[in-house]
């Protein structure tokens, strides 16, 4: 009902691409932190900020695990400088809250 509020449109939900096996989830969040640690010691820290990122959304859309995914959204905006991103990051975990309903964490974020 919120996402109509905001889109006009019907809500979209974004299912896994595949069912992921145990040890294919696991491959993949190593997958993330080798590739964090290569743009820790190569790269920047928007590159790093990003491949969190990445790893937050895989476990949001490809893992359904919205408490770790929340973890890792907040890891990612600990990791932001500019506010517009801050925001878009911010907005992540507030429709995750919404979608379970954790009002509590909802008031507590828009605070």
């Amino acid at each position: 009902m919120m996402d109509n509020v905001f889109s006009g449109e019907a809500k979209k939900k974004r299912l896994p691409t595949k069912k992921w096996s145990e040890g294919e989830i696991a491959a993949e969040l190593q997958r993330f932190q080798d590739k964090i640690k290569d743009c820790k010691e190569n790269q920047g820290e928007i590159e790093v900020r990003d491949t969190v990122l990445e790893k937050a959304e895989f476990y949001k859309y490809e893992v359904l695990d919205f408490v770790e995914a929340e973890k890792v959204f907040r890891e990612a905006y600990a990791l932001t400088g500019p506010a517009s991103k801050k925001m878009e990051i911010l907005f992540e975990i507030l429709l995750m809250n919404i979608e379970k309903e954790d009002i509590g964490s909802v008031k507590k974020d828009i605070d």
